[in-house]
């Protein structure tokens, strides 16, 4: 029988041995504000962004179109190895270079070095519209039986 301990900080299961901190509300988002830049880039700082991204899937790299070199652009200082995330102007990463449609507002970067609790930001968690981890997902018994089983 699986038997699951929970308080306000850590998700014990006991017959597993493990441990693990629960997430407060408002802390994906928080986690993954810290890695994220957002810009609007014109005709010029578009060139001059494309020009340094480069493919990088190394496990221990930015595992994306990351740039270069370090490079101020668009009022903030984008560094080596930032990746170029999907947005709302930019929903496939790959069309980055062929945008007509300047300036472009919001194009993502993130920052590997910032990252706590995420790699991407996950389009499905919206605040706007109600659905964040904390109130969306849950553990059930199902589920959890089969992970420690």
């Amino acid at each position: 029988m699986l038997l699951v301990l929970a308080c306000a900080c850590v998700l014990v299961v006991p017959h597993a041995g493990l441990v693990w901190r629960l997430s407060q509300e408002g802390e994906y988002d928080d986690a993954c504000a810290r890695c994220e830049i957002v810009m609007t880039l014109d005709a010029v700082e578009h060139a001059s962004v494309n020009g340094l991204l480069d493919d990088d899937k190394r496990p221990s790299g930015s595992l994306g179109r990351a740039l270069l070199r370090s490079i101020f652009v668009g009022g903030k200082q984008l560094l080596k190895g930032d990746r170029l995330e999907p947005c709302a102007a930019v929903p496939n990463i790959e069309h980055f270079a062929s945008v007509t449609i300047l300036p472009i507002v919001g194009v993502t970067f993130w920052r590997r070095s910032a990252e706590v609790m995420s790699r991407h930001r996950n389009p499905i968690f919206d605040a706007s519209i109600g659905i964040n981890p904390h109130r969306s997902l849950t553990v059930d018994a199902l589920h959890g039986f089969i992970l420690v089983s």
